[in-house]
């Protein structure tokens, strides 16, 4: 089965890069919970740690999130309007 997905997020950096479902649910709880952390990430969404990671730093390259504040007492900043 295909299922075609039109996502209403939009870039700053305009360079049209498509966003994954899985992606824009992580942009929801970073949305809810700023702070949460990635093995949070990974057990609400059930997944492993390694994935939350690889797909968190897909959406850092692609320049939808950063982590402001450093790592350990840091927060995650969404980018773009979800």
């Amino acid at each position: 089965m295909h299922i075609d997905f039109q996502s209403d997020i939009q870039s700053d950096n305009s360079n049209n890069q498509n966003v994954t479902l899985d992606e824009l649910a992580l942009l929801k709880l970073i949305a809810q919970n700023p702070s949460i952390t990635q093995v949070q990430l990974a057990e609400k969404m059930g997944v492993t740690d390694r994935t939350i990671k690889r797909k968190m730093k897909s959406l850092q390259e692609k320049g939808f999130i950063k982590r402001a504040n450093g790592k350990r007492n840091g927060h995650w900043e969404i980018l773009i309007s979800i």
